[in-house]
């Protein structure tokens, strides 16, 4: 479990690109599939984009969006929060 509250932004984008790569190489997200998130605060998550290789992944590459899935900023589309995702987010924080 990653201890949001002593990490930075950036910290927490390498910790998950370094996660992403570990589930890539133990099989359980082959080619495009599946994407991983973490509460960046109390409003926004952290994410994988849409459509990327767990394996290729760049701390560059992450998408922070707010709990409804709209992109923070003026980040180009990458992503596409699942309503499942959301229905976790909002219920169980």
């Amino acid at each position: 479990m990653v201890n949001r509250s002593y990490q930075t932004e950036d910290e927490l984008k390498q910790e998950l690109v370094r996660f992403s790569r570990w589930l890539y190489r133990l099989g359980f997200m082959p080619g495009t599939s599946g994407s991983l998130s973490v509460r960046f605060d109390e409003e926004r998550l952290l994410t994988t984009p849409t459509r990327a290789s767990k394996y290729l992944l760049r701390s560059t590459d992450m998408v922070i969006v707010d709990l409804e899935g709209r992109m923070a900023d003026d980040q180009e589309y990458k992503f596409q929060l699942m309503q499942t995702d959301q229905i976790a987010y909002q219920r169980f924080g």
